[in-house]
């Protein structure tokens, strides 16, 4: 077995399939070498099929630069990767909606450091905002 995987198997995993949800195939994953069972191979935010499909390096982490804007909206690539946001298109996210509906804007969760998904995300029972 390698990384899961029985090498003496031509179907496994099967070529077509995408066993980590990262919008590439296994066999994208192969040809790439990026990890098949980690959606997010360098670890920076965004998933690998995002960043293969938008001319970014799966695995370079600071491709996109987590810290740097792409968009200009004011919210880190990174932050916006990793909160399910697009980190090219300025109108995602909404910096005055509430993703959540905690009474927090979703410009007002980056600045307080919470999660715009989820509207409780100190699990204290009580809403962020």
């Amino acid at each position: 077995m390698v990384n899961g995987y029985d090498p003496l198997d031509p179907n496994d995993p099967d070529p077509s399939g995408d066993d980590d949800s990262d919008g590439l195939t296994n066999k994208e994953e192969y040809e790439k070498g990026t990890d098949p069972k980690n959606a997010d191979t360098d670890r920076d935010g965004s998933k690998d099929g995002w960043e293969a499909d938008n001319g970014y390096d799966p695995l370079d982490p600071n491709d996109p630069d987590p810290s740097g804007d792409e968009d200009g909206d004011g919210f880190p690539n990174g932050w916006e990767a990793s909160h399910g946001h697009d980190p090219l298109d300025p109108n995602d996210p909404d910096p005055n909606g509430d993703d959540d509906s905690d009474g927090l804007t979703n410009r007002e969760e980056y600045e307080k450091g919470t999660d715009p998904k989820n509207a409780d995300t100190e699990r204290d029972s009580f809403k962020d905002g």
